[in-house]
C-alpha cells in the first residue's frame, strides 16, 4: 500500500500542467491508498482535490510548500514540505498561506511568498508534518556545503556522491 506525498497540480504555474484529475486516476492504478497535494506557496486545487479524493476512495492529505528564509537579512530562501495532521492542521495551513502571501513577507524580487521558519513553526504548532530534502532545501546545502552548485548540475548519482 503505497502513498504519494508530494504533487503539484496546474495550480502552481510553471511547474505542473497536471490536472487532480488525472493525478488520482494514476494513482488508483498503481494500488495508492492516499495522495497528498503540495502546491508551491498556495492552496487554490485543494477543496476540490479533497472532494475528487473523497470521491475515489484516496486518502487525501492537504498540504503546501512554503518557502522559507530570512530574506530581508540575507537568509537563504529554501523549500519546505509541509502536511496537514487534522484539521487543527488544515487550519495552520491556511494562516500561514495567508500570511506568506502579506506584503511585510512577500519577496517581490523573486515573485514568491515568504516566510522564516520560526514563523512557519509558531504557526503550525505541531499540527503538520514537515519535511525537506530537496537540492534547493537547508538540508542539501549544508550537506554539499561548498560544492553545493556542482551537486545541482550533477546527473550522474556516483558523481553527486563524492561531493558529499
Amino acid at each position: 500500500m503505497c502513498q504519494s506525498l508530494k504533487n503539484y497540480y496546474t495550480y502552481t504555474l510553471l511547474k505542473s500542467t497536471i490536472k487532480p484529475e488525472l493525478l488520482i486516476n494514476r494513482v488508483i492504478e498503481q494500488g495508492h491508498i492516499s495522495l497528498a497535494i503540495t502546491e508551491k506557496g498556495n492552496l487554490f486545487s485543494s477543496i476540490k482535490f479533497y472532494k475528487l479524493c473523497k470521491e475515489k476512495k484516496i486518502k487525501p492529505i492537504l498540504g503546501c510548500d512554503f518557502y522559507v528564509g530570512d530574506w530581508k537579512n540575507g537568509g537563504r530562501i529554501s523549500s519546505l514540505t509541509v502536511l496537514a495532521k487534522n484539521e487543527k492542521g488544515w487550519k495552520a495551513l491556511i494562516k500561514a498561506v495567508s500570511e506568506s502571501n502579506k506584503k511585510e513577507n512577500y519577496n517581490s524580487e523573486r515573485q514568491i511568498p515568504t516566510l522564516t521558519e520560526e514563523r512557519l513553526a509558531e504557526i503550525l504548532n505541531g499540527n503538520c508534518f514537515v519535511y525537506t530534502g530537496g537540492i534547493s532545501s537547508t538540508f542539501a546545502c549544508n550537506l554539499f556545503n561548498d560544492k553545493w552548485e556542482e551537486a545541482i548540475k550533477c546527473r550522474n548519482y556516483e558523481v553527486c556522491r563524492k561531493l558529499v
